[in-house]
């Protein structure tokens, strides 16, 4: 299947874009089809990558019965797993880019270390670009058949496989490895040394480890539930981890030793060589005016060395705050906010975020409801001047409606996945034809063309 892209006119459309202007019909709660008329101040593109029933576009064939984990690069080459209707090779991970869809791994292929493919389960991808060159590495997890181990972390590039770390083996730390999720992988500029990738183990004994590897060099176990961390030594006891920038956000779940366990969530910033903690951005913490922090939302996001959150306050009301690496932190969008160009709509609440992951023009996307009822992709457009400010915001709101094949399709419900540092956005969505409904995974290109360049 090629990658289908639908241009956004009164009879081809699945989202809808603010830019500076937007004026939209509103999708009843029947998602019945509505009539969009040309009042869009420009176009943009919504792609289809793949979608649930889909033709797999090469061997093995078949159709795509689930659409699994996804991940964009920088040349905005899409990588996903889907579960096909071959009952032999159920399992695949394919790669979409110009030349259409290309199957990568299938289930039932030989692994490096043994054994073969039985299942792939997460993945994420970057883009190198050395010496004229660009390569896509593809980090994924995978479940074994018949080799040394039940399941591992590999590394796949064109020049073939490599595996990280397999479970049974020993972690930096002397673990043992049971599982593997959370996987993520980033790479920076030119420079093809400097390829970072991490992943959260389960261990034997129960523990969880954020492990990152840095290319060329030893894996580093650098936290793991159980360690003490910062001056008031607080006990680790669960975390989760951003996709990687230069450094991981992570939030931490934890409690203070020696006094009866009340756990609470910080956010810190993991490093190869540090830790950064402290209390800048964690639960029971104020934000004047908006009160104590009740709750924060998992996963983080982060550009670069900075995390961005969702938050939500004892009084209810919800945010987007950021944690500097300078012990700094500020809420940057909030309930009450105006949404762009409705003068009768407001946000009411934040879902976790994403954000593109090294320096340069950044965008943090994340999904907001509103006070009408319905949901919408927020996106807040920034430079890295100081103070941080936004320099663009954006509504992508769900609920278009068009024709496809001559059936009237809607998107009803989408969710961020991945930025990318051009501001091509992954997104997982559900579309409605009529009473069908199936997920996909979609690509909106564009979203950093309005800010200014550094």
């Amino acid at each position: 299947m090629q990658a289908k892209a639908l241009r956004l006119k009164s009879h081809s459309i699945l989202m809808v874009i603010a830019m500076s202007t937007l004026m939209t019909t509103p999708i009843p709660s029947s998602h019945s089809a509505t009539t969009l008329t040309n009042q869009l101040s420009s176009e943009t593109e919504l792609r289809i990558i793949a979608q649930e029933f889909g033709s797999v576009p090469t061997d093995p064939g078949g159709t795509f019965q689930k659409i699994h984990a996804g991940s964009i690069d920088d040349s905005g080459d899409v990588a996903f797993i889907a579960t096909i209707s071959d009952p032999e090779l159920p399992s695949a991970i394919l790669l979409s880019n110009n030349n259409g869809i290309q199957v990568i791994l299938l289930s039932g292929e030989d692994s490096p270390v043994g054994g073969k493919y039985k299942e792939f389960t997460d993945l994420d991808m970057t883009l190198v670009q050395a010496e004229g060159k660009e390569e896509n590495l593809l980090l994924f997890h995978a479940k074994l058949d018949g080799g040394p181990s039940p399941e591992g972390i590999f590394l796949w590039s064109t020049d073939g496989v490599q595996s990280l770390a397999l479970a049974g083996g020993n972690s930096p730390r002397g673990n043992v490895y049971k599982s593997f999720f959370s996987l993520t992988i980033a790479s920076i500029g030119n420079i093809s040394s400097i390829t970072r990738a991490a992943y959260i183990a389960l261990m034997e004994n129960g523990k969880k480890s954020v492990i990152i590897k840095e290319a060329n060099r030893d894996a580093v176990e650098i936290l793991t539930t159980g360690d003490q961390i910062g001056p008031l030594q607080e006990v680790v006891d669960d975390l989760a981890i951003s996709k990687m920038g230069w450094d991981l956000g992570c939030v931490v779940e934890a409690h203070l030793p020696g006094k009866k366990k009340k756990p609470f969530r910080k956010v810190v910033i993991l490093d190869p060589g540090f830790i950064v903690s402290g209390d800048a951005l964690k639960e029971g913490v104020k934000f004047p005016p908006l009160g104590k922090i009740k709750q924060i939302l998992e996963p983080p996001a982060i550009n670069f060395q900075q995390p961005f959150v969702s938050i939500v306050f004892k009084s209810g009301a919800s945010a987007i705050a950021i944690r500097d690496i300078d012990g700094s932190s500020e809420v940057i969008a909030k309930t009450g906010d105006r949404v762009p160009d409705l003068a009768n709509e407001t946000i009411q609440s934040f879902g976790p975020p994403v954000s593109n992951g090294m320096r340069g023009p950044f965008g943090v996307v994340a999904v907001a409801g509103l006070n009408d009822g319905r949901a919408a992709l927020w996106m807040a457009g920034f430079t890295h001047k100081v103070p941080l400010e936004a320099q663009s915001k954006k509504l992508l709101l769900i609920g278009g409606s068009g024709i496809s094949g001559g059936q009237s399709i809607v998107l009803r419900s989408s969710f961020p996945v991945k930025l990318t540092n051009k501001g091509s956005l992954l997104l997982r969505g559900t579309i409605v034809e009529g009473e069908t409904s199936r997920e996909g995974l979609f690509l909106l290109d564009g979203l950093f063309d309005d800010l200014p360049p550094l």
